[in-house]
């Protein structure tokens, strides 16, 4: 699923969406959720980013957003 240009799920995650840009020859990726507990506005979080190296998205990173997002909703953070 693709929110506007930006955004895109990132498949078999727990709603972990990437936001990507590119910069001259760099290319960067922001791991967000988002939060719609709100009744009139949607939230998004941006839980972290990195400067992509290669076309594959590391697993650590895709679980390091899953667990902000969970420590997000738990109240943690």
């Amino acid at each position: 699923m693709v929110f506007g240009e930006w955004f895109e799920k990132i498949k078999n995650t727990k709603g972990i969406y990437e936001f990507r840009i590119q910069d001259s020859n760099k290319f960067y990726r922001l791991f967000a959720f988002w939060d719609r507990t709100q009744e009139k506005e949607t939230l998004i979080v941006c839980s972290h980013g990195l400067t992509k190296k290669t076309n594959k998205t590391p697993k650590k990173e895709i679980k390091k957003a899953e667990m902000i997002k969970e420590k997000y909703f738990d109240g943690l953070i």
